[in-house]
């Protein structure tokens, strides 16, 4: 009888759990859909600019869309901007899978394109390199959270559209990046003219009549990025900068780009370029100058 009695309280607690873990779980798993089939309508074949610019190939955000671990940042032209591809919706986490874009200045439309669209995909290596820009970005986020929820964090990780083409990039695109998102040709018109010192701002002077052009005396050129040599690109970009009292370069600007990084690249660079200063009567003084920097492929 105690035998028969346990049976049946054994077979009462089987049937409660099957009912509690078995059932919720097609009913959980077609919400997930629905999100993913939402969230892939919102974001599938559009363009993400990504807060930070990242270059990892493999990012991961916890719940509150802060990156988990250590992560490389770099220049808006080519860790910025991903194009989603696909979105996955799984237990407590969301997946986007796509590509990275890499902008290059095409000089004779005066605007940058995805280099993609230049290149020869005939070329062997073009299926490879397109796999190299191979993307992954994974979020976190609470339970039965849904679709406004989600996007709410995306927004801590990604720039939300219409902003600030200059909030999303480096200082030294300050000048050529218009608040707008219109393309600019370039930003020669509009030179530097004013160099932080520990006393505030000073006014550089211009070279020409009594003020003497200063002279490079230390001039290291920039490395070439992966990126740029793996698709060939080469040219030239203009820097505005201010060589100070001291001959030492202060405020780069990027005048006219090249893409792919190369412009940060010249930047950095020419920061630690040294020149004997300017001179009016003699006497050292600020300039702003313009300089050029050539990437060439041997």
């Amino acid at each position: 009888m105690c035998e028969r009695r346990f049976k049946i309280v054994a077979g009462v607690v089987l049937c409660a759990m099957a009912f509690a873990f078995c059932v919720p779980l097609p009913a959980a798993a077609d919400e997930r859909e629905v999100l993913e089939q939402k969230l892939s309508e919102a974001y599938n074949g559009k363009t993400l600019k990504l807060r930070g610019n990242y270059c990892d190939r493999s990012l991961k955000f916890n719940a509150q869309g802060e990156p988990r671990g250590d992560s490389r940042a770099g220049d808006w032209t080519l860790c910025r901007d991903i194009l989603v591809q696909k979105v996955r919706v799984g237990h407590g986490h969301l997946q986007i899978s796509g590509r990275r874009i890499f902008w290059m200045f095409d000089g004779q439309a005066a605007k940058f394109r995805d280099v993609t669209e230049t290149a020869d995909n005939n070329r062997k290596d073009f299926a490879k390199l397109m796999q190299e820009q191979a993307v992954s970005v994974e979020v976190a986020f609470p339970d039965q959270s849904g679709q406004q929820e989600i996007e709410s964090l995306l927004n801590h990780i990604f720039w939300p559209a219409g902003t600030d083409p200059r909030e999303t990039a480096s200082p030294i695109w300050n000048c050529y990046l218009r608040p707008d998102g219109q393309e600019r040709k370039d930003c020669l018109a509009f030179k530097t003219t004013s160099a932080e010192s520990h006393s505030g701002s000073v006014t550089a002077e211009r070279v020409g009549g009594k003020v003497k052009a200063p002279r490079a005396r230390y001039w290291p050129d920039p490395s070439y990025g992966d990126e740029a040599r793996q698709w060939k690109l080469k040219g030239v970009t203009v820097l505005n900068v201010i060589v100070g009292s001291d001959g030492n370069v202060t405020r780069p600007q990027i005048a006219r780009p090249l893409g792919m990084g190369l412009d940060a690249r010249a930047a950095e660079m020419v920061s630690t370029w040294r020149f004997d200063p300017a001179t009016r009567d003699g006497v050292p003084v600020p300039v702003a100058v313009t300089i050029e920097v050539s990437f060439s492929l041997y």
